[in-house]
């Protein structure tokens, strides 16, 4: 397939579709950051404030579009440029099976 197709569908998927938690992730806020805890790994990942913001709002089912343009009036910026950050977020938590 070639790339540019393939990367054509992947911004379709991540961009329309609702994600989930993956099971048994503990989350805690410390020292002032939300911390996620995969047990199953012993994986620890510490989100900024913005980062925090986004994936409350994946974990309240929201879709990475939804978020983008809340994003885009709240710190009014494009919304393709918003979009590219959150899939720079979300895609290693993707790949790590965090997001499902």
């Amino acid at each position: 397939m070639n790339i540019m197709v393939k990367d054509k569908i992947d911004k379709s998927i991540v961009t329309k579709r609702k994600f989930r938690l993956k099971h048994g992730l503990i989350t805690e806020r410390i020292e002032g950051s939300l911390t996620v805890f995969n047990g199953e790994n012993s994986e620890i990942i510490t989100f900024n404030r913005t980062a925090e913001e986004i994936f409350r709002k994946i974990k309240s089912g929201w879709t990475v579009i939804q978020i983008a343009r809340y994003l885009c009036r709240k710190y009014k910026a494009s919304e393709e440029i918003m979009v590219e950050d959150i899939r720079e977020l979300i895609r290693p938590l993707i790949d790590k099976k965090i997001l499902l």
